[in-house]
């Protein structure tokens, strides 16, 4: 058990400090959305794909800018295809009830490969609140 502990404490410390990161930055994360009324949660998110992901923006680029904002994206499965990028985490709520707060955005790029859209989902997966949208 030693060893989970070890694990647990460096998957902690690593969570922390990207989301750390984010903040030092002045940047959104998706992380820190969870400690947000969800209202405010949304608005910020929608607020940074807006900002932050314009059109035209190199699919490179839009892969970081996420990834410094807590997200996790797969590689595109061709040239061209759309990349799916989410961030999940435990919803803890007063009272002890426990969900799972999930963020995807997906990536699509234009004729030239660069972003032509950023779509954002966001639900509450378990026994956590309606879904805010």
């Amino acid at each position: 058990m030693p060893g989970f502990k070890r694990i647990g404490v460096a998957f902690a410390l690593l969570a922390a400090g990207l989301a750390g990161a984010a903040r030092a930055s002045g940047g959104f994360s998706f992380w820190d959305a969870e400690f947000m009324p969800p209202d405010r949660a949304l608005a910020a998110a929608e607020q940074f794909i807006e900002s932050d992901l314009p059109p035209g923006l190199p699919m490179a680029e839009a892969r970081a800018r996420l990834r410094k904002a807590a997200m996790v994206c797969d590689q595109p499965e061709a040239p061209g295809a759309p990349v799916t990028c989410d961030c999940s985490e435990i919803l803890h709520l007063e009272g002890g009830v426990l969900g799972e707060d999930h963020w995807t955005v997906v990536l699509v790029p234009d004729a030239a490969g660069r972003l032509g859209s950023a779509s954002l989902d966001h639900h509450i997966i378990g026994s956590g609140p309606p879904n805010p949208q």
